[in-house]
């Protein structure tokens, strides 16, 4: 999949398939990388939230990942569920 990159204006793209992850680690990033599709469609992007070094935990980071396509992320919760705090996504995710 492709990296989303904005062009000016809001940078979160608000994809409609989010996760709330703990932590996003060199493996998932590669994983989302190579996940094999490559249309207009097929992007993903990290939503960083929060201050990586608060000490107050409310107020720590919590990365969402964001995904474009349906199986792309719900081979995504399948692959990571130990990593997934919550599912945020707009719609169902299902094979």
């Amino acid at each position: 999949m492709e990296y989303f990159h904005s062009s000016g204006g809001n940078p979160n793209p608000g994809f409609v398939y989010r996760f709330l992850v703990k932590e996003v680690n060199k493996e998932m990033w590669q994983w989302l990388e190579k996940y094999p599709l490559h249309g207009p469609f097929d992007r993903w992007y990290i939503q960083r939230n929060g201050d990586p070094y608060s000490k107050n935990e409310d107020k720590k980071e919590i990365p969402m990942v964001q995904i474009e396509n349906r199986k792309a992320a719900y081979m995504f919760m399948l692959a990571y569920s130990e990593y997934i705090i919550a599912n945020k996504s707009l719609y169902e995710v299902e094979p």
